[in-house]
């Protein structure tokens, strides 16, 4: 055993030595990992592990922060834990991109990718305590079955197993599959070690017991005789009525609840009448059953003839109707699921989305995902073709009650309103959820120039930014709030804290140049605004560029944003780069550069109104009337129903010839 434990050692470290000519052996799935100092990509997995161990200790020993939630079990955390399925919550509160570099950090991670860790975690110290205990018992069952046990081979095999299971829970997780195997595994080595003597005393006394073996003449003639008489076993009449007590009540069950629209099968036929033949020709097969002639009477130690009374056929019917009707029931959450994928990244309009996602909500009431989703297409359609109803009725309370035909007559505020309270009922459902006051955050800043709808959207933002630090989008929202609400000293900081969490983070660096501007600080301003071109200059591509690049011009400051562009090498840079290089050289009248860029930017999808837009006035500056006025019918119907006055007014000149 030493002398394998230490070849196998001899050989883990040869693997991580880059000079040795092992490539072959490193490029195998399952020994790539085990080489982190050789494969650059294992190292980073590895590495990212690190991370989310790190969070989760870090975790464990914080606990939950959120000042506006009260938790009376913060004292108690570290002793029972987060709570189930939390891992993703804790790992989002503790870490941020800005601690570790180098690629290692990811967005999300729901598990630890240990055991010991995840536990930790979501159980608390007596969750870890517990899990030793019982794998511990497995263990020591398994070591009594191998030890004493009637088949020790066996029971070595199914040690072995799990002990492996357990190794790999170390760097993996346990996923529904393998968690089901794991503890069967488990339960076999349990039912190996026991120890049955009563029932092995029981096996002698019937051996004893036992009349001579017949010959083999005799055994073949009672073989033909028995599989003859197998149709007409008790035990067949005995199953019977449950088999046409669970034909009679699937079908029953399957019509009431189409009826009832528990089930939503309209847009699968195929299942829907499928499933009735099944559940139809097996209840018409236990029902001929009935009519057998019952059963002769069994004697000896099978017992008296079994009846097909009908008191017994509803008992059984009315067990089997339960199950099957919980079966259903849980049938809702798959169903729920699909609904909600084809309403959210769907190919239809938005009233139809939405729709999808109520029916959705009404499978799977309680599942705090679906009400964000729902929030997320509703804001979404605000100023989208449909959503200009002109009836805008009151919208009900609750937003599962509003009937398809009803999408398009609620009208931007009442499609705000209702999308504020889908968020809402997301966040009552779990109040954890960081993206649901990020979306609300969104949604009020709609209308900043409101001052209590910009309050909320601030509050909003700061909770999610709280529960989320690395979610940037938020940190962004609340700079651009706070710099709107006349707090520019507040924005600064915020952005300066966000750049703390992901100093890459190049959005926010471009509007904390806008804001130390503002401030004063012209130079500092400046040298930031460098910098975020230096990194990426699709992080000017926001609503401030044209003021942004005018700022620049009349400071004497146009030719050196457009060195900095060239020294970026912008075009190489993405889409969003090339609308910035571009707008840049049309604004410095270098109108046929400026089309190649626009053209660039518009390679693989021509749906980009802005793009199209600017693309209208390069070509008219050059004299190409017929490019012009395509690309400015272009931008126009392409352009949101909120952008349309502002695209026309842009190229009205052009669509009208003059």
């Amino acid at each position: 055993m030493g002398i394998v434990v230490g070849l196998a050692a001899l050989g883990l470290i040869a693997l991580n030595i880059p000079a040795l000519p092992l490539d072959r052996l490193r490029q195998e799935p399952s020994l790539r990992r085990l080489s982190p100092f050789a494969v650059s990509e294992s190292a980073i997995s590895v590495r990212s592990r690190l991370v989310a161990w790190t969070a989760g200790l870090r975790a464990w020993r914080q606990g939950p922060e959120a000042e506006w939630i009260g938790d009376r079990w913060q004292s108690l955390r570290r002793l029972v834990g987060w709570g189930p399925e939390t891992f993703d919550i804790a790992y989002s509160q503790t870490v941020t991109p800005g601690e570790f570099p180098g690629g290692v950090f990811r967005v999300k991670e729901d598990r630890a990718h240990n055991v010991f860790v995840d536990t930790l975690v979501t159980s608390g110290a007596l969750g870890v305590v517990t899990w030793v205990l019982l794998v511990g018992a497995a263990g020591w069952c398994g070591i009594v079955a191998v030890r004493q046990g009637p088949r020790p081979i066996l029971a070595s095999g199914l040690l072995a197993a799990l002990a492996g299971h357990i190794v790999e829970l170390q760097s993996a997780f346990l996923t529904a599959a393998s968690g089901w195997s794991a503890w069967t595994l488990a339960a076999l080595v349990a039912v190996q070690a026991r120890r049955t003597p009563m029932r092995q005393q029981q096996t002698a006394d019937g051996e004893a017991s036992l009349p001579p073996a017949p010959s083999l003449r005799e055994r073949d003639r009672r073989g033909r005789r028995s599989r003859a008489d197998r149709a007409m076993a008790p035990e067949l009449f005995a199953s019977s009525p449950l088999v046409a007590g669970a034909g009679l009540m699937s079908v029953v069950l399957l019509l009431w609840s189409v009826l009832q629209r528990w089930l939503y099968l309209e847009s699968y036929p195929a299942l829907l009448f499928g499933g009735m033949w099944l559940l139809i020709l097996t209840g018409a097969w236990a029902a001929a059953n009935l009519s057998v002639s019952p059963a002769p009477q069994a004697t000896g130690s099978r017992g008296r003839r079994q009846s097909l009374s009908w008191r017994r056929l509803m008992m059984m019917g009315a067990v089997v109707g339960a199950a099957l009707l919980l079966l259903i029931w849980q049938w809702r959450v798959p169903a729920a699921d699909m609904y909600a994928k084809s309403g959210f990244k769907g190919e239809a309009s938005w009233p139809n989305r939405a729709a999808t996602l109520q029916r959705a909500l009404h499978l799977a009431p309680m599942y705090d995902l679906y009400p964000l989703l729902l929030g997320e297409v509703l804001a979404g359609a605000i100023g989208q073709p449909g959503s200009e109803g002109s009836l805008n009725p009151p919208p009900p309370d609750d937003p599962t009650a509003i009937a398809l035909t009803d999408w398009t007559a609620l009208g931007p505020d009442g499609l705000t309103e209702v999308a504020r309270r889908s968020f809402e009922r997301a966040l009552v459902l779990n109040v954890w959820r960081y993206d649901a006051y990020a979306d609300i955050g969104t949604l009020e800043a709609q209308d900043a120039r409101d001052p209590d709808r910009r309050k909320a959207a601030i509050e909003a933002h700061r909770r999610a930014v709280k529960l989320r630090p690395s979610h940037m989008r938020s940190w962004l929202g609340l700079g651009r709030l706070l710099l709107a609400d006349g707090d520019a000293a507040g924005a600064e900081e915020v952005l300066r804290a966000a750049l703390i969490v992901d100093p890459n983070y190049t959005p926010a660096l471009v509007l904390l140049g806008d804001v130390q501007i503002i401030l004063g600080q012209v130079a500092e301003g400046w040298e930031t605004h460098w910098q975020a071109l230096a990194r990426d200059p699709g992080g000017w591509f926001d609503e401030e560029l044209p003021e942004r690049v005018t700022r620049a011009i009349e400071n004497g400051r146009g030719l050196a944003l457009l060195e900095a562009l060239q020294a970026a090498d912008a075009p190489a840079r993405g889409v969003a780069s090339r609308r910035v290089y571009g707008y840049v050289l049309f604004r410095r009248d270098l109108w046929e550069d400026a089309r190649k860029e626009f053209e660039a930017a518009l390679t693989g999808t021509t749906d980009d109104w802005w793009t199209q837009t600017y693309l209208a006035l390069t070509s008219d500056k050059l004299g190409d009337a017929d490019g012009a006025k395509a690309a400015a019918e272009a931008a126009l119907a392409q352009a949101p129903a909120s952008r349309q006055g502002s695209v026309r007014q842009a190229v009205g000149t052009i669509l009208n010839g003059s």
